[in-house]
């Protein structure tokens, strides 16, 4: 089942609560609205699109370090833990033939062994330009390219013959996101039909 991602950026005036739900070290910087009675979930439906109950959907912050999800219960935002903690670590470890291995803790234990093929911090490296990123790529023990196509930044992991291969900031956040969704869904008894996503405030088009 595909599921529908909207980024948010956090610090807009309307993402206040999404950025809050799914950060448990998030706090508001201005006084909340009364809180509105208790409801049941309902159905939320707009133009052209599928109605979708407030048990199936599920907001997830994507960090450079650290991420989190959360959902909707009994009309609270709930974190879900994943992987037996409220946050886990946004790195990801990819094998000799390009498939993500070990994500999360598991991937983190993985940083001395092989530092070429397990990457964390993406995130600064999504939708930039890599001869705009060239400081930042020399702060990360993998290594950091330009796409032969895009000419955006991308990792270039390394397979079983020592060859390189070219991994996309975007599809190592993806294997992030899954699994977070995953856990989302475990909790939930149901798929998750629609993801509300934070990212930066200082995030532009390309990077959203």
């Amino acid at each position: 089942m595909r599921v529908a991602l909207a980024p948010v950026r956090a610090s807009s005036p309307g993402c206040a609560r999404a950025a809050l739900i799914a950060s448990p070290s998030s706090s508001p910087s201005t006084r909340r609205a009364p809180r509105a009675p208790r409801a049941t979930p309902r159905e939320h439906t707009s133009r052209g699109a599928r109605a979708v109950t407030a048990r199936s959907f599920c907001g997830i912050d994507l960090g450079t370090t650290n991420s989190a999800v959360a959902i909707v219960r009994d009309g609270e935002a709930v974190i879900v833990p994943c992987q037996g903690h409220q946050t886990m670590p946004s790195i990801v470890t990819f094998g000799p033939d390009g498939a993500a291995v070990a994500v999360g803790r598991e991937a983190r234990r993985q940083l001395a062994a092989d530092s070429r093929n397990t990457v964390h911090s993406v995130k600064r490296f999504i939708g930039r330009k890599y001869k705009k990123c060239k400081a930042q790529a020399k702060d990360v023990p993998y290594r950091v390219v330009s796409h032969p196509e895009t000419k955006f930044a991308a990792i270039a992991a390394v397979n079983g013959e020592g060859e390189e291969y070219v991994v996309t900031p975007e599809e190592a956040s993806s294997h992030v996101l899954r699994t977070l969704l995953d856990a989302a869904e475990e909790e939930l008894g149901m798929p998750i039909e629609k993801a509300v996503i934070t990212v930066p405030a200082y995030f532009d088009d390309a990077q959203m």
